[in-house]
């Protein structure tokens, strides 16, 4: 059953626009508008609940949002794909890793303390950590591996962590592993790749709490567009 909207969210419910940003405070009903805009699409649109991705920041927020599609569309919903940015990326990741040379199915993904400890592993064996002492600042090291978890930067051979972050990103992949700081990196790599494109049939892509959005993830959404997929981003 459909639920009654303001004019302002029926607008952007209905949009013919290929993007659109819908503005409102907290507590103001923009995930009605997104589980209104997904029904809007599939019963009068006849848009293919397959060709709908809808992402979030929390799980709780996925939850939610899960809870209303089905409550408003039945199990029809269960074909949209819903979830946060780093769920969507892990399940992506599972089907199409080989685009990163990944083994497809069981990946493994290292928290912070594993990542670390990977990491340490390999500087002693290369010798650039010797009891607690680094070679290399420890900051240095540290900002080498966020900028392109970050940003996406990928650091040059002059920098003195270079050997460092190749030998870790080898490493992950003779693990069939990422950190989970590194997953959203991977769902760049696909989309750039053109995994997501080929392999997926999304076609509207709604985005809540959009302001929280780093450079990272603006470059998936805008490499998503470039490919053809609409979008609603709320904030």
């Amino acid at each position: 059953m459909s639920v009654e909207l303001s004019a302002e969210q029926r607008r952007a419910v209905e949009t013919k626009q290929p993007l659109v940003y819908c503005t409102a405070g907290a507590g103001s009903g923009k995930t009605r508008v997104l589980v209104e805009r997904i029904a809007y699409l599939i019963e009068t649109l006849y848009v293919s609940p397959f060709e709908i991705a809808a992402m979030t920041f929390t799980r709780a927020a996925a939850q939610e949002m899960r809870h209303r599609m089905v409550t408003r569309l039945g199990p029809v919903a269960r074909r949209v794909t819903v979830g946060t940015m780093h769920g969507i990326s892990l399940s992506l990741l599972k089907r199409m890793g080989d685009m990163l040379g990944l083994r497809p199915g069981i990946l493994s993904v290292y928290n912070e303390v594993e990542s670390a400890a990977l990491v340490e592993s390999l500087a002693r064996e290369m010798g650039l950590l010797k009891g607690k002492t680094w070679k290399i600042p420890k900051k240095m090291i540290d900002a080498t591996f966020s900028a392109y978890e970050q940003r996406g930067e990928l650091p040059t051979g002059s920098n003195p962590a270079y050997a460092l972050f190749y030998g870790f990103q080898r490493r992950c992949v003779e693990n069939n592993a990422l950190p989970y700081s590194g997953l959203i990196m991977g769902l760049k790599l696909l989309a750039e790749k053109g995994g997501i494109a080929k392999h997926m049939s999304w076609k509207h892509l709604l985005v809540d709490e959009a302001q929280d959005l780093d450079m990272l993830q603006w470059s998936i959404f805008e490499q998503l567009r470039a490919d053809g997929c609409n979008q609603l981003r709320c904030r």
